[in-house]
C-alpha cells in the first residue's frame, strides 16, 4: 500500500481505539517512509511492534524508534547460533545483519526479542542458539515456531520441513532449554 493509504488506515484504527499495531512484511525497514508511518501510529495514540530480519536497522532509525516511546518491541528473526546455520535458511550475510540489528536496537534502549524458526537445518543447534541469544546477546527469552508450508518454506520444503524425528528432537531440546 502507498504511504497515504497506510496513513488513512492508521487514522481509522485510531478512531476505533485500537491500542497496538504490528508491522511485518516482507521487511518493514525496507520502506523509505517507515518514520512517517510510525509517526502516524504514535499520533493516533497506538503502540507498535515490528517484526524484522534486523539487517536494515541503522542507528538513526533505532534512535527514532526509541524517541517515539511507543515501541513495545522489535522482534528479530535469528535461526541459529552462527552464520553457518542461520544463513542456510535466511541467506548469506543475514546472521551478521540480524546480530548487528539487535545490538543497534539495544544501544538505543529499544526492547528487542528474538524468534527462531525451527527447521531441518537448525534442529540440532537449538541449545547453542538459545545460549547465544540469552548469554551473548543478553536477551532474556526467545520464542520459537516451526517452519510452515508458506513462502520460501513451501518452495524449499525438502530442505526445510521437519520430519517426525526432527520434531521429537526439537521438542526435547526446547524442553531441556526451558528447564535450564
Amino acid at each position: 500500500m502507498s504511504a497515504s493509504e497506510w496513513l488513512q488506515f492508521f487514522e481509522e484504527l485510531g478512531a476505533c481505539r485500537v491500542l497496538n499495531v504490528c508491522l511485518s512484511g516482507g521487511e518493514p525497514f525496507i520502506r523509505d517512509d517507515l518514520r512517517e508511518l510510525l509517526s502516524s501510529i504514535v499520533q493516533h495514540h497506538m503502540r507498535f511492534t515490528i517484526l524484522s530480519n534486523g539487517s536494515l536497522i541503522t542507528n538513526d532509525v533505532a534512535a527514532f524508534i526509541a524517541a517515539t516511546g511507543r515501541c513495545d518491541q522489535v522482534q528479530i528473526s535469528l535461526d541459529g547460533s552462527c552464520a553457518a546455520i542461520h544463513d542456510t535458511f535466511r541467506g548469506a550475510g543475514s546472521f551478521d545483519g540480524a546480530v548487528r540489528g539487535v545490538r543497534t536496537l539495544q544501544r538505543h534502549g529499544v526492547p528487542v526479542s528474538v524468534r527462531l524458526t525451527v527447521h531441518r537445518r537448525n534442529v540440532n543447534d537449538l541449545e547453542a542458539a538459545a545460549d547465544f541469544v540469552l548469554n551473548v546477546l543478553h536477551i532474556p527469552a526467545m520464542g520459537t515456531n516451526a517452519a510452515s508450508h508458506l513462502g520460501s518454506c513451501a518452495e524449499r520444503e525438502r530442505d526445510i520441513a521437519l520430519t517426525v524425528e526432527d520434531r521429537r528432537r526439537a521438542m526435547q531440546s526446547l524442553l531441556h532449554i526451558r528447564q535450564k
